[in-house]
């Protein structure tokens, strides 16, 4: 998982969980300061052979910085193939069909 930010430096964390219309990642020592509400743009999220690329509105984060903390929010998929991978990985996930 990754983001730039306005500057266009590039953040990495690993994701924790992914669902068919949001995701939550781990926040590490490094990131910028994210609140509810930010927008981060040009997510990619590394997933089996192919990127997942998108956008993420954040509607949480962890308040203390401690092991486990996380960033969780919205994903909106950039083009229908991105939504079909993220529907193709939950599925995997779960063990069903896509």
């Amino acid at each position: 998982f990754r983001f730039p930010d306005e500057d266009g430096a590039v953040f990495e964390s690993s994701v924790r969980d992914i669902s068919g219309s949001g995701l939550s990642f781990l926040v590490v020592p490094g990131l910028p300061n994210l609140e509810a509400g930010d927008l981060l743009r040009e997510v990619v999220v590394d997933a089996g052979s192919e990127p997942i690329r998108g956008e993420m509105v954040v509607l949480h984060v962890t308040p203390q910085f401690e092991p486990g903390a996380v960033c969780g929010g919205l994903f909106y998929p950039k083009s229908d193939d991105d939504l079909l991978a993220v529907r193709r990985l939950c599925a995997s996930l779960s063990g069903a069909k896509a």
